[in-house]
């Protein structure tokens, strides 16, 4: 029996997300809470404005998987960085608010990674296309956070993530921060990330139905050869 529950863990992290949104999703259905619409005009109205602890607050939030795409993800960065233009004195102190809190955040996803999935061997070593996936990953906060999370459940020890983050994660964020310093605007939408992240996180959980059978017809396997008929 505890075997079984040790190989049914992998699905626990994407599981948990799924159920997050839903929840939020019928929150807002009901007008528990607001709507995202509503949330995301809010947000940037406040920001254009905000302190620093309040920016890194909401920087926080925007990077925690399954909240991320009930909170407009990315828009801290975009509007509160946009409304610096022509303050380097206060762009500077916005950018160290939101490189902050989405540090924590990122660092929250990585270790709820690594307890939903539980007892595992560290990752020994990391490979080129570690740092190839973590770039596709973190120049959005929707995909970064679960990504941080599939790094946790597979075992990465904190020097390997520390190390993808200021490798990825960091330039991403300076790039965004510069590009939005120097265009002042706010271009897009997050409307579209919805269904890309869910999208995301249901071929996760699919992947991990794939390995969970592969792994069940290896086992069986084994177990015929040990015990042959």
């Amino acid at each position: 029996m505890a075997v079984q529950i040790r190989r049914l863990r992998p699905f626990l992290p994407p599981t948990a997300i799924l159920l997050l949104i839903a929840s939020l999703k019928i929150a807002a259905y009901l007008h528990l809470i607001p709507s995202t619409a509503d949330l995301f005009g809010t947000a940037t109205r406040y920001l254009r404005s905000a302190s620093p602890i309040a920016i890194a607050v909401v920087s926080l939030l925007e990077n925690i998987a399954g909240f991320t795409i009930y909170f407009p993800g990315s828009v801290v960065i975009l509007v509160a960085m946009a409304s610096t233009r022509g303050d380097i004195h206060r762009a500077v102190i916005v950018f160290g608010a939101i490189v902050l809190g989405a540090a924590v955040a990122q660092y929250a996803d990585f270790l709820f990674g690594r307890w939903m999935r539980g007892r595992h061997e560290a990752m020994k070593r990391m490979r080129v296309r570690d740092f190839a996936a973590a770039a596709l990953a973190y120049w959005h906060p929707q995909l970064g956070s679960v990504y941080s999370i599939q790094r946790g459940a597979a075992g990465w020890t904190y020097g390997a993530f520390t190390t993808i983050l200021l490798s990825t994660w960091l330039p991403w964020n300076v790039f965004w921060g510069v590009l939005m310093y120097s265009v002042g605007t706010l271009p897009v939408s997050d409307e579209q990330w919805d269904s890309l992240f869910m999208a995301y996180v249901v071929i996760w959980l699919a992947w991990e139905v794939v390995k969970y059978v592969r792994s069940g017809r290896q086992q069986d396997d084994a177990d015929h050869t040990e015990h042959p008929k």
